[in-house]
């Protein structure tokens, strides 16, 4: 098989699920004897560095003024500036036009990376790749394919007014697309992209997530029951509800805990901080899965989720899940089968937990259930389908 000369563009202003698709595609493409490079900047490279043998484009700062400016400066405001409408309206107006204009300012570094990689198609990635591609695709001569993993024209109707056309003049430029979820492919579809559109899942990699299970086998495990959530203060994800379904449950069993994981503020710690509360911050990666490796349940309320790699992570693991049945989580999690769909309700989310606790057994057998149904979604077979779609779109070029 000849080997590909394989590109991923990466912007991002952290980890998550695109993040995590982009890390292991990349090291398991690797694996099959392909030569690989990343272009990404300075906030996403410090997760990817254990990619030893990848090369990589670090193009500096892409997030770091406008996440100053309005991430942390805003959180750090008294809560009379803050809720200021003045000031909300200047963050919204000023937010797109600096990163617009730093988009504007790292192209040139972008179009010199590619031209020195030659590769043989470039694979994009993110929301914010996206936007920042109509200032590249009219200058790159090479085959282009984009992931969708989320909602890219946003969630909201008015950020689809806004955002919708733009974004889909930009993704009928690519030369395939792909989406990680039926869900993602329908949303797609819904928003105007009629172009066929090839659905791949996320995968997980079996092999770290066994290793550490090994690892953590003889750990001295808590006696309570331990639950991890992984959504930090984003509302989308549920965390507050889950707080306060934590503090209703132990008002009935004492013997819960969670750990609270990924970014808050000072004020939301002080609001939720209680007794068996641990909020972790965002956690290099490996942390995170050594964590739920030795907890109970993984439970996300998520109001949409693309596919949910936490929660498959979770079901590898072999951990009794609490979720929404949102997004793509139904098109791999059975209710009863893998864990229990909950509402987005703190009490009926307690009567689950105090549930869970009273019948150890349906955990036992929700645990085998999850470690062999995770397994198709191991890497080794998802890059395939990858690396057939890559193929593709050289052939097609060719012709």
């Amino acid at each position: 098989m000849k080997k590909m000369n394989v590109c991923f563009f990466l912007l991002s202003g952290g980890w998550g699920g695109a993040e995590n698709v982009v890390f292991h595609l990349a090291k398991y493409i690797e694996k099959k004897g392909h030569h690989v490079t990343i272009i990404l900047n300075d906030e996403t490279y410090p997760f990817f560095k254990d990619l030893q043998n990848l090369k990589f484009y670090n193009i500096g700062p892409a997030f770091t003024v406008t996440r100053f400016l309005f991430n942390n400066f805003h959180l750090s405001l008294p809560k009379f500036f803050s809720r200021n409408k003045f000031l909300i309206l200047v963050k919204n107006l000023a937010y797109p036009v600096l990163t617009q204009l730093n988009y504007f300012k790292i192209r040139k570094k972008v179009l010199q990376a590619i031209d020195e990689i030659n590769p043989d198609f470039i694979h994009f990635h993110n929301p914010a790749v996206l936007q920042f591609s109509s200032y590249l695709l009219p200058h790159i001569k090479y085959p282009t394919i984009y992931t969708s993993h989320g909602l890219d024209f946003g969630s909201q109707i008015n950020k689809i007014k806004l955002r919708g056309r733009k974004n889909r003049r930009i993704l009928t430029r690519f030369n395939k697309i792909t989406a990680v979820s039926n869900y993602i492919k329908q949303y797609l579809i819904s928003n105007g992209i009629t172009r066929d559109i090839e659905v791949i899942y996320d995968g997980i990699d079996l092999e770290q997530i066994n290793n550490i299970a090994r690892t953590n086998l003889e750990a001295n495990h808590d006696k309570k029951f331990t639950l991890i959530f992984p959504g930090g203060q984003k509302k989308n994800k549920g965390g507050e509800i889950l707080l306060k379904a934590i503090k209703i449950a132990k008002n009935q069993n004492d013997n819960i805990k969670l750990y609270y994981c990924g970014v808050v503020n000072t004020d939301f710690m002080k609001k939720y901080q209680c007794k068996d509360v641990i909020f972790t911050g965002l956690l290099p990666h490996k942390e995170y899965l050594n964590l739920l490796s030795i907890c109970d349940c993984l439970a996300l309320l998520s109001k949409t989720e693309a596919f949910s790699i936490a929660t498959l992570e979770a079901m590898s693991f072999g951990k009794t899940i609490l979720t929404t049945s949102t997004g793509g989580i139904p098109e791999f999690f059975i209710d009863v089968i893998n864990g229990f769909f909950v509402e987005r309700n703190p009490q009926k989310i307690a009567e689950k937990i105090i549930f869970l606790i009273n019948n150890p057994d349906i955990q036992i057998n929700i645990s085998k259930n999850n470690m062999q149904n995770a397994k198709k979604f191991q890497w080794d077979n998802i890059v395939d389908q990858y690396i057939r779609a890559y193929k593709l779109i050289i052939t097609d070029t060719i012709k």
